[in-house]
């Protein structure tokens, strides 16, 4: 199995909302990963902390080449990009596939 994602930020308990305002399930973002054959290696409060910044983040191909630097997995990335913020699936695909 492969390890979800690199988890080098601390943050707290985040609220249980995406950032496109959607409700997130963490159960199902979970799941989806798990179906991939990711494991989540530690808390997925960190897992989620992680795609919150990507959401967040003003460059998409700036987060990417950080993330993936980092050991990040392209898949981990498609799934949580999915699950948080839908509507920016297609600046991240572009940024993963440069």
């Amino acid at each position: 199995m492969r390890a979800v994602l690199p988890l080098t930020a601390t943050v707290g308990l985040l609220t249980a909302t995406a950032c496109s305002g959607n409700a997130y399930d963490q159960d199902a973002h979970r799941q989806a990963l798990e179906d991939q054959g990711i494991s989540v290696a530690d808390d997925m409060d960190d897992v989620t902390a992680t795609m919150e910044s990507a959401c967040e983040a003003e460059d998409p191909a700036l987060f990417v080449f950080g993330f993936l630097s980092e050991g990040g997995d392209s898949e981990a990335l498609r799934i949580g990009i999915e699950h948080m913020c839908p509507e920016r699936a297609g600046e991240f695909e572009d940024a993963l596939t440069m």
